[in-house]
């Protein structure tokens, strides 16, 4: 078995990432700068698509209406998957822009979603998982308005915050990740996956 050229650009990627050490509200946080995260430095056009083929390999459902992603580091991933798929992209804000969007409430702020996706299919993706909190409240909210949500997929799972657990644990619903991840004051881990052992 190969490493498939695409992981390996994705791998390459979060293999470089630098951590940067902030505090917030009280608590110590490692943040990782790269591309997929904050765009830093940049984000190159075999990246993205090299993202968007690992999402097609993990996809289980295509019969869907909506792409749902979150301002603003899922928008290059979302918006390169939908070119690939020919499916609408709806782009969760941090900003209510008409009466008829769907509230989702966070922590520390509030997200709103277009109100078409009430009754409809879809998937949702991200840059990464950290907390979940964004994807846990976000799946909640969608289920009360009658949302069929076929799979989340995300970049990179950070398992140090146990985010995608949470969100297991809490609603059910799997998040599939490509790379996942430890984060230590020491720098990035990435954890082994199947495919990791496999001859180049």
């Amino acid at each position: 078995m190969k490493i498939d050229t695409n992981y390996r650009i994705i791998r390459k990627v979060i293999e470089s990432s630098n951590i940067e050490e902030i505090v917030y509200r009280g608590r110590k946080y490692y943040y990782i700068l790269n591309p997929i995260c904050t765009g830093i430095p940049l984000v190159k056009p075999e990246l993205l698509d090299a993202i968007a083929n690992e999402f097609l390999l993990l996809l289980r459902d295509r019969n869907i209406d909506y792409i749902l992603t979150f301002e603003s580091m899922g928008i290059h991933i979302g918006t390169t998957l939908s070119l690939k798929l020919g499916i609408p992209l709806i782009i969760g804000k941090k900003k209510r822009y008409t009466d008829d969007m769907i509230e989702v409430e966070r922590e520390e702020d509030k997200l709103y979603i277009s109100g078409i996706v009430r009754s409809s299919k879809l998937i949702i993706v991200d840059s990464i998982i950290s907390t979940g909190k964004t994807i846990l409240e976000t799946v909640k909210e969608l289920k009360k308005h009658n949302v069929d949500i076929a799979g989340i997929y995300v970049v990179i799972s950070r398992m140090d915050y146990r985010g995608a657990e949470k969100v297991y644990r809490e609603t059910g619903y799997k998040v599939e990740s490509i790379i996942d991840v430890d984060v230590e004051e020491e720098g990035i881990k990435i954890l082994s996956k199947e495919y990791d052992n496999a001859t180049t």
